[in-house]
């Protein structure tokens, strides 16, 4: 079974465009009442993603190699600490997979069910961790240039399908948690909408039970769907702002917080003796 998925229409956002208290926080205007709440469903701990580059045109493509260092990056610094408010910390990348047997669509406009069809044909051949393997992985698609979804003008989206393990011994049905991230050729293009589609997959996997925009229907209810007019870079890497309930404000981490990263977590009453603060907070979430 696969679910609707929620769709990334545009890719034109600024820096800052008022001045900041807080560096983190507030940098773009918001409609007026706009909220959000936890629903019931779970979100995601600690994401393994899974990069797959898809499509021949990667072979060889210095790009590559790009995005591979700007996304383990962009995890490694501060960009996910104010969704530990949500339950989620920090990721990682937990390996590279580059399918070039064939192309998104076989030169047809590709579909979401392209995506998730591919990535359950990946489980089936053993080329991708499985999605109970270390619990949980996320299968982050990286297209092509010369790739175009079938709905002009989305460049990303988030989605979860069902995978059916058939191991003897192990006969279960997981969630394959994926996303797809469009491409005009450059690396900040990639890593801005990777960012907007693993913080919305992470806090609402389920795509209508986790943290959603209060009042709001459609596919544009997820946490980075407030902020697309606001991006920045982050440990020198290109990432799109977050709505974080906690502030009532959309957020760009690029600054380690003590009060977000550390949230309710006793300290003791100080901080240890150590040479780098931001390397002590960094290893709390």
């Amino acid at each position: 079974m696969t679910s609707a998925g929620e769709s990334f229409t545009s890719l034109n956002c600024t820096s800052a465009t008022q001045p900041l208290t807080d560096p983190n926080t507030g940098g773009s205007p918001v409609p007026a009442g706009t909220a959000f709440a936890a629903g019931p469903g779970k979100t995601l701990t600690n994401v393994h993603v899974n990069l797959i580059f898809w499509g021949a045109w990667w072979t060889n493509n210095p790009l590559a190699n790009q995005i591979i260092a700007g996304v383990k990056a962009l995890l490694a610094g501060p960009y996910m600490t104010y969704l530990k408010q949500y339950g989620v910390h920090r990721g990682d990348v937990r390996g590279t997979t580059f399918v070039v047997d064939s192309e998104p669509g076989n030169g047809q406009p590709f579909t979401i069910k392209n995506v998730t069809d591919r990535v359950q044909t990946l489980l089936d051949d053993d080329q991708l961790p499985e999605p109970d393997d270390n619990w949980p992985n996320v299968y982050a698609f990286i297209m092509p240039i010369n790739s175009t979804f079938t709905t002009a003008g989305v460049v990303g989206q988030n989605t979860q399908v069902i995978w059916n393990d058939l191991d003897l011994g192990d006969v279960d049905n997981d969630p394959a948690y994926c996303l797809w991230v469009g491409n005009d050729g450059t690396a900040d293009f990639v890593t801005t909408v990777f960012s907007h589609e693993l913080a919305e997959l992470a806090t609402d996997p389920n795509e209508g039970d986790g943290v959603r925009q209060i009042g709001c229907s459609g596919g544009s209810c997820q946490i980075g769907d407030p902020g697309t007019s606001w991006c920045d870079f982050v440990s020198g890497v290109k990432a799109q702002s977050y709505w974080s309930v906690a502030d009532d404000a959309l957020v760009l981490p690029r600054m380690y917080s003590v009060r977000r990263t550390l949230g309710a977590k006793s300290i003791g009453g100080k901080l240890p003796r150590t040479p780098s603060a931001n390397a002590w907070i960094a290893s709390q979430f």
